[in-house]
């Protein structure tokens, strides 16, 4: 009998390096409260053996005589999953909570730079960043310490992990290919340490001394920060041109305290960019907007901020040793996945056995239908799928064409079992590479279906035409479409996307007619784009709406290589690609 989900992931997790604990049922309070992180572990044998109720947690010594605390306190197999953050599980958590949160932080990354894509987990008003633990600096539990609705987990913090269950019923969820099994945890940049994590009074002090007296004239990094800041403070839109002014004057005033910014000159630009807002009704007095600007920029006074501490020049030698330390992780598992996948391959036998034969048959396919296919593909006993193991096709992943593609070197998997009809997941870097289900004509046309059985069945009719056709399976639309360039809130446009440059799909070279074959159940991941009367809506596109957004991004990208335009097909056979599967 297989474990709970709640089990598996425990021990999942664990094997990760990931402290957990177990939680009460559809709670986000520790089951064992008396004790809370003195439970967390990454012993995956000791997970295993609490969520299946065969480990007590510990329970605290009595505070005062007469006190009366149960003997032992067991976990059970329904018990929501914890993690603690720190160094006991390798990470800290930056927490946005809400469009506040979102708003502050976009602020700061325009000042000092973007934030690396990292393990992150969508929460009930926002998400989770999970960043490497770096040893050199503290991070501890915060709360909106550096935005609104910005918290901070560190040393003595905990989160709840997916699969568990909220008190409202939800199911908590990794963001699609962001779990810690996807990737590994990013190092935060120097200027978000700096900003959740000051410096010890040690290492302050051994740094000279900032004269306690306010400097005279502006810092580069003073006049940078003034200037956006005066310029965010302009062009706000009514309605939140108070709150705005007196929060862009806090957050210089802390500057000007710090020594970065000149006080007078602070104040002349806020009020002179305070003036310039365009008000609903009637135009700001001098007297109004001087008045919020000296009370934010007293409160910010007394929090006095500095510049974060430059970065030494570095040699093709520390680089080399940042990588080492910095990317250990990401290369290990790099490594192990590829490793993983040429052993599930080597493990398995050729695909025209009487197995897949049956399965080709109960779906209405001709296992010869498709010149070759059945030939680069192979069949597995006990291939993983989900949480377990069954019968399953291999179908190798590549991610370009040089050559005779049935004998390169196998580095990823999809898995589809033969129980279903759709693939189920992934064994090695399966990001950004498709399947090749035939050869691929010199000058024919390309066909790239999302579905199995799609992508057979047209490729089958193609090939009895007399056309000459190459079938591409790509498991996911990212493969294919690539990724949408957004604006620096990550909203995108549904109805026109812009492909982004910089995270190009799966493309082959040479102009050709290249069809995309989409079924009417798509749907995508979730997206945000902009509200008509400003802020940020977040929607999920399905049907139609998809196909559309999904084939214009690959008519642009193929477009830039060379390619034919890329051309919508909505086949009528076939299992639907998203029965209970996202999209992208």
């Amino acid at each position: 009998m297989n474990p709970p989900p709640f089990s598996r992931a425990a021990q999942a997790y664990a094997r990760l390096g990931i402290a957990v604990f177990p939680l009460r049922e559809r709670e986000k309070k520790p089951l064992a409260y008396s004790t809370g992180l003195l439970a967390a572990s990454t012993d995956p044998d000791l997970a295993a053996a609490r969520w299946a109720g065969q480990a007590s947690l510990p329970v605290r010594p009595p505070k005062e005589p007469g006190e009366r605390l149960p003997d032992q306190i067991l976990a059970h197999g329904r018990c929501n999953v914890a993690c603690a953050t720190g160094a006991v599980s390798g990470f800290w958590v930056l927490d946005l909570d809400g469009p506040d949160a979102e708003e502050d932080l976009a602020k700061l990354v325009a000042v000092h730079g973007e934030l690396p894509e990292t393990v992150e987990q969508g929460t009930g008003k926002g998400r989770h960043l999970c960043f490497a633990w770096d040893p050199a600096f503290e991070v501890r539990n915060s709360a909106s310490k550096i935005g609104r609705g910005i918290d901070v987990r560190g040393d003595g913090g905990y989160i709840v992990l997916p699969p568990s269950i909220h008190p409202s019923g939800r199911a908590y969820a990794w963001t699609p290919g962001r779990s810690p099994r996807d990737r590994a945890f990013a190092a935060a940049p120097s200027w978000l340490l700096q900003l959740v994590c000051p410096p010890a009074p040690a290492a302050a002090e051994a740094r000279p001394a900032r004269p306690t007296e306010r400097l005279s004239g502006t810092t580069k990094f003073g006049q940078a920060t003034l200037n956006t800041s005066c310029a965010e403070v302009a062009t706000t839109p009514p309605g939140q041109q108070q709150s705005k002014l007196f929060g862009y004057a806090a957050f210089i005033g802390a500057y000007v305290a710090g020594g970065e910014i000149d006080e007078g000159q602070a104040r002349e630009a806020l009020i002179d960019a305070g003036l310039r807002m365009v008000a609903a009704k009637g135009a700001w007095t001098r007297k109004e907007v001087e008045s919020a600007v000296v009370r934010g920029m007293e409160k910010g006074a007394k929090h006095p901020k500095t510049a974060p501490a430059p970065q030494p020049l570095r040699t093709a030698g520390d680089r080399a040793v940042d990588a080492r330390r910095d990317k250990p992780v990401q290369a290990a598992q790099a490594a192990g996945a590829i490793l993983d996948a040429r052993r599930l391959w080597d493990g398995a036998r050729p695909a025209d056995c009487r197995a897949v034969r049956s399965w080709f048959a109960a779906h209405n396919l001709d296992p010869e239908g498709l010149p070759g296919g059945l030939g680069s593909l192979r069949a597995h006993a006990r291939a993983p799928i989900g949480d377990g193991a069954g019968p399953a096709l291999l179908i190798p992943l590549l991610d370009q064409i040089d050559g005779d593609e049935w004998n390169r070197e196998i580095e990823a998997l999809a898995i589809l079992p033969l129980q279903g009809s759709r693939v189920a997941r992934f064994v090695g870097p399966a990001r950004d590479r498709v399947a090749c289900l035939s050869t691929l004509p010199a000058d024919g046309a390309l066909l790239v279906a999302l579905d199995f059985c799609d992508a057979w069945t047209l490729g089958q009719n193609a090939w009895e035409s007399g056309h000459e056709l190459g079938v591409i399976l790509a498991p996911t639309l990212r493969a294919f479409a690539g990724e949408a360039l957004g604006d620096r809130w990550g909203r995108i446009d549904p109805a026109t996307p812009h492909a982004d440059p910089d995270n190009p799909p799966w493309t082959l070279e040479g102009a050709r007619p290249v069809f995309l074959a989409v079924r009417g159940d798509l749907r995508s991941g979730e997206h945000k784009r902009r509200r008509t009367l400003g802020g940020t809506q977040r929607l999920q596109l399905q049907g139609e709406a998809a196909a559309r957004f999904f084939g214009g991004l690959a008519d642009q990208a193929w477009r830039r290589a060379g390619a034919n335009p890329v051309r919508i097909l909505r086949p009528s056979t076939g299992v639907g690609f998203s029965e209970g599967r996202r999209g992208a």
